[in-house]
C-alpha cells in the first residue's frame, strides 16, 4: 500500500515534469525511483524492528526484513491489542493479510494504467474529463473496464487496511513510546510512510505494559502530592486565604465567627450573651429580641415602682 502511494506521488510529478506526455519511460522510471525509495524506508523499518526484537529477545529475527511478514512480526512486539474494549491477539496477521488485498489490487491497477497507456495509445481521446479510451474490444476492453473499478476495489481494502494498521501501531507504539502513541499513531494514519522512520527512531526504548506506564505516572502524581505539606490546594485550602476552615474572615476562628468578638459569632446581633457576661459591656443590648425589659429592670432597678406611680397618677395612664 505505501510502495503504491509512493507510486503514485512520484508519477503525478514525472507527468507534470513531462508536460503531460506519457510514455513506457515514464512509467518504468516512476516504478524505479518509487520502488528505492520504499526500499530505503523499508530497511529502515526492518533495523528497528530488528533492534526491538533483540531487545525482548524474540526469534526469528530476519521476518522484519520479509515483506508482508513485517507486519506480523511487528504483531508479535505489540502483544495483544485493544479494539472497544475486547482483545484482538492477532492484530498483525490481520493487517498483512489486508495489506497483500490492497497490494493485490494496487498492481494490478498500475500494470493496467501502464498497458493503456502504451498498447492502447491509439485509442486515446483526451477531453476536458481527461484521457479516454473508446472503441476498444477484447482484452483491452476488460483492461480498461478493471482500471475504472480499480479504485473502488482498492479503497475497500485501504479501508479495512487503515484500521487494521491504526490498531496495530497504538499496540506498538503503547509498549514503546506510551506518552505519545495517540499522535504517532494518527501519524503514521495519515503520513503511511512515517512509521517506517517511528520504528527505526524507538528501537532504543525498553518494552513495558501500557498498565505499568500508567501505575508508574499514577505513583508519580501521588509521590509529588506527598511532597507538599499543604496538599494540592496549598496552605489556604481550596477556596484560598479566606474562604477555609481556617481562613481569617470564612472559617470557624475567623474574627466574624469568633465567640468573643463583639460584632460578629455568638455574641453577634440578635444572639444571646453568653452566661455570666454582663449585658452592659454591649452597647446595643437593649436592641436584641427580648431585651427591652431586661434593659428597663437593669436601669431602674424594679419594675413594680413604675407601675404603682402609673397607678398613683391618673395623668400618666391615657386609659384611666
Amino acid at each position: 500500500m505505501e510502495l503504491y502511494s509512493v507510486y503514485r506521488v512520484v508519477f503525478t510529478f514525472g507527468l507534470i515534469s513531462s508536460d503531460g506526455y506519457v510514455s513506457a519511460r515514464l512509467f518504468v522510471v516512476t516504478a524505479a525511483v518509487a520502488g528505492a525509495i520504499w526500499l530505503a524506508l523499508f530497511i529502515l523499518q526492518g533495523v528497528g524492528l530488528y533492534k526491538m526484537a533483540k531487545n525482548v529477545g524474540l526469534r526469528h529475527k530476519w521476518l522484519a526484513f520479509v515483506p508482508f511478514a513485517d507486519l506480523v512480526f511487528m504483531g508479535k512486539l505489540a502483544g495483544t491489542c485493544d479494539i472497544f474494549g475486547r482483545k484482538m491477539k492477532r492484530p498483525g496477521l490481520y493487517t498483512m493479510l489486508a495489506s497483500v488485498g490492497v497490494s493485490v489490487f494496487c498492481i494490478a491497477a498500475a500494470v493496467a494504467e501502464a498497458l493503456l497507456f502504451t498498447k492502447y495509445a491509439g485509442f486515446i481521446v483526451e477531453n476536458e474529463q481527461g484521457y479516454q479510451w473508446v472503441n476498444l474490444s477484447g482484452f483491452g476492453l476488460y483492461v480498461y473496464n478493471f482500471y475504472r473499478l480499480s479504485d473502488f476495489f482498492i479503497g475497500i481494502f485501504e479501508l479495512v487496511y487503515i484500521i487494521l494498521l491504526l490498531i496495530l501501531l497504538m499496540g506498538l507504539y503503547k509498549r514503546y513510546y506510551a506518552k505519545g502513541y495517540l499522535l504517532l499513531s494518527w501519524l503514521g494514519l495519515f503520513l503511511p510512510v512515517s512509521r517506517y522512520i517511528v520504528v527505526f527512531v524507538l528501537r532504543k526504548n525498553k518494552s513495558r505494559p501500557y498498565e505499568e506506564y500508567l501505575r508508574q505516572r499514577r505513583e508519580e502524581f501521588l509521590r509529588r502530592q506527598n511532597r507538599n505539606p499543604y496538599g494540592p490546594y496549598g496552605p489556604y485550602g481550596p477556596y484560598g486565604p479566606y474562604g477555609g476552615q481556617n481562613g481569617p474572615y470564612g472559617g470557624q476562628n475567623g474574627p466574624y465567627n469568633n465567640p468573643g468578638n463583639p460584632y460578629g459569632g455568638q455574641n453577634g446581633y440578635g444572639q444571646r450573651p453568653q452566661s455570666g457576661q454582663n449585658p452592659a459591656d454591649d452597647p446595643f443590648s437593649e436592641f436584641a429580641p427580648g431585651a427591652s425589659s431586661g434593659s428597663a429592670a437593669g436601669s431602674d432597678g424594679d419594675t413594680s415602682k413604675d407601675d404603682n406611680r402609673s397607678e398613683e397618677s391618673g395623668s400618666d395612664d391615657l386609659f384611666n
